[in-house]
């Protein structure tokens, strides 16, 4: 979360799709305040650890939109840094996530930076996006115009 301080600023709006508890979310409002930080995770009880956390750590609520969905339903493109970690395998319904994840974050008005935690996303991006790091763990991606 330390590397991700210089793309995220106070009008940022972050997400985490596959957020778990949001703890990678919840840290970057923590290090880096920002505008809001979107929570996307299937499992209703995680969100509700998170809202915990949250509370735990001190992150106002009006900063954190928890999300209760389907991750495929929710769209990064207002979104100006993206976390992953690999919220699903890329094949099958995974695949779909990630073409349609890559093609939203292709057409968004922003320049969004994602960075993808054991990357599966990186195939579906277009040429649009270079690799600004890398270490075989961690591969954080920026859109170049």
């Amino acid at each position: 979360m330390l590397r991700a301080g210089p793309f995220v600023g106070p009008d940022s709006v972050c997400g985490d799709f596959g957020a778990g508890n949001g703890l990678q979310g919840l840290l970057l409002q923590v290090l880096f305040p920002h505008l809001r930080t979107v929570q996307v995770e299937l499992s209703s009880r995680l969100v509700d650890a998170g809202r915990h956390l949250q509370r735990w750590l001190g992150v106002p609520t009006d900063r954190v939109e928890w999300v209760v969905g389907d991750i495929l339903d929710v769209s990064p493109t207002d979104m100006d840094f993206v976390y992953l970690y690999r919220p699903v395998r890329p094949e099958g319904p995974g695949r779909v996530f990630y073409e349609r994840f890559g093609a939203a974050l292709d057409r968004s008005d922003r320049d969004p930076v994602v960075f993808s935690v054991a990357d599966a996303l990186g195939p579906f991006l277009s040429d649009r996006f270079e690799v600004l790091f890398g270490d075989g763990h961690l591969t954080c991606f920026q859109r170049v115009r």
